[in-house]
């Protein structure tokens, strides 16, 4: 039997946002359109998120705590989807 984990709270309100981001996103790409890339091209989504999130971070372009948010579930959303990959 599988030992029952209970995830924690700030992960709990992280995935829905990572959730919200990939619901906005469906309609260009379908429900899982990542299975279409390769994992490279992922990454190289990924490592553009993360320079982006961290100019947001450093430069303060004024996008608030809101968009600093989405940056991260974005971020979160491109490793779950090289993670995925790696099962498919």
């Amino acid at each position: 039997m599988e030992e029952v984990i209970t995830p924690r709270k700030p992960l709990e309100i992280f995935a829905q946002r990572c959730e919200i981001r990939l619901q906005e996103n469906d309609s260009r790409k379908g429900e899982r359109g990542w299975l279409e890339g390769t994992p490279g091209q992922l990454y190289e989504c990924l490592q553009k998120q993360v320079a982006q999130l961290g100019r947001s971070l450093i430069d303060g372009k004024g996008i608030g705590l809101e968009g600093i948010q989405r940056q991260c579930a974005d971020v979160g959303n491109l490793a779950m989807m090289i993670n995925d990959k790696m099962d498919h």
